[in-house]
């Protein structure tokens, strides 16, 4: 169940747009690779960042405002738990709740589901849009 949901993660980020440098964009590609493995699989990984995450989401949400526009991930993707949540990788949990609530928002499901994988991750303008558009800045 694990390799099938991380297989399909991987095969989204095939269809994904190269992304900026700057922490939202890479937080929003990850996330909607999380995003749309789960709505294949019916499952999440097992992983620590989804039972923290939950818990804690306002001090995510807060520090992700605080640090989106930064290029430095250290605190949020691809590292250890010596970071400022103590969780690995707590920039899956943020940018699938963005996915979330964008997909959660749409009228159209499937049209939802083309534009987070269509998204340009490149372009900065658009990603903080596609991220005020899901309300998790609110």
């Amino acid at each position: 169940m694990n390799n099938r949901q991380n297989n399909i993660h991987e095969y989204v980020h095939t269809q994904q747009q190269d992304s900026s440098d700057r922490l939202a964009a890479r937080v929003a590609y990850e996330g909607v690779a999380e995003f749309v493995a789960e709505r294949v699989t019916g499952h999440r990984p097992p992983l620590q960042l989804y039972t923290y995450g939950p818990a804690h989401s306002d001090t995510v949400r807060e520090q992700f405002k605080a640090d989106m526009a930064k290029t430095d991930w250290t605190d949020w993707l691809y590292n250890s738990d010596h970071n400022v949540f103590g969780v690995p990788d707590m920039g899956y949990f943020a940018g699938y709740e963005i996915a979330k609530g964008f997909y959660d928002r749409a009228r159209d499901k499937r049209e939802a589901i083309r534009t987070l994988i269509q998204l340009p991750y490149g372009d900065d303008t658009a990603v903080h849009d596609y991220i005020v558009k899901s309300g998790y800045l609110a």
